[in-house]
């Protein structure tokens, strides 16, 4: 990963997405090609391309459950792939046809190769209303920001240790959230938010082994006074303190690499 900003890692000159339907009983998929963008080396600018195929390939995924209808994936190296969705804030949402218990696969094959899949990317779920449980693979590392924002009836997540990223909102607006205890709510690596409000004169003490905090972690929580950081953390990510008026004392670990917009405004 070159970016720690991005948190996904992004190929670098061309994105494809294929859309991975599975055929009744067959174990064939059309794999629908969209070439999203293309980065040239000397401009600035962005050249849209709309050129769009169809052809048959194998494919792993899903390859047990017959209630699944397709996934996409967006290929980040020769060897790897990142679970993908609509745009943002694009309704219906694009995954009609999820099953209600969702079994993400840790490889897939497109043309006959196959890819290992390491990240479910931002907006991946987002509002998919009919999961109810999801199992992550030990193969992905990062959840990107709103991955399973409102997917209202999401109660059950079996999240492996091996993510070490989970990015702001990924799990906001899920009763599966909803039903964690109130304070410190940490996803491995990440400290994902503060849940409830915090006490009077309270001095935060992030936990060692902590690389990530997530954006709004600790926003509108105008009783902090103090925060301690871990010398593990990397990355703090956007609006993570914002309004934490009465935050008087923190100090940036020599390990951040990365502070988003805003993570300290109106303190």
């Amino acid at each position: 990963m070159q970016s720690v900003q991005l948190l996904l890692p992004i190929a670098a000159f061309q994105k494809k997405q294929y859309l991975c339907s599975k055929i009744q009983l067959q174990q064939k998929c059309i794999l629908t090609n969209k070439i999203m963008r293309m980065k040239t080396i000397n401009s600035f600018s962005s050249k849209l391309f709309a050129i769009t195929f169809s052809l048959m390939a194998s494919l792993s995924i899903f390859a047990s459950d017959d209630h699944s209808r397709f996934l996409c994936c967006t290929i980040l190296t020769d060897s790897t792939v990142a679970i993908t969705g609509q745009s943002e804030h694009i309704t219906p949402p694009r995954y009609e046809y999820l099953p209600e218990d969702l079994v993400i696969p840790s490889t897939v094959t497109i043309q006959g190769k196959r890819y290992q899949v390491v990240a479910i990317d931002k907006w991946a779920f987002y509002w998919c209303y009919m999961l109810k449980s999801v199992v992550i693979p030990p193969t992905v590392t990062s959840i990107g920001a709103h991955a399973f924002y409102s997917c209202g009836n999401l109660v059950d997540v079996h999240m492996p240790s091996t993510v070490k990223i989970v990015e702001g909102h990924a799990f906001h607006n899920t009763k599966w959230f909803d039903n964690l205890p109130d304070g410190d709510v940490y996803f491995n690596n990440t400290f994902y938010r503060y849940k409830g409000t915090i006490p009077e004169n309270t001095k935060v003490v992030v936990k060692d082994g902590t690389t990530l905090i997530a954006s709004y972690a600790f926003s509108n929580q105008p009783n902090i006074v103090s925060v301690e950081l871990p010398q593990s953390l990397t990355v703090i990510e956007e609006s993570a303190f914002e309004e934490c008026s009465q935050l008087n004392s923190i100090v940036i670990p020599n390990n951040v690499t990365f502070v988003g917009a805003k993570a300290f405004a109106e303190c």
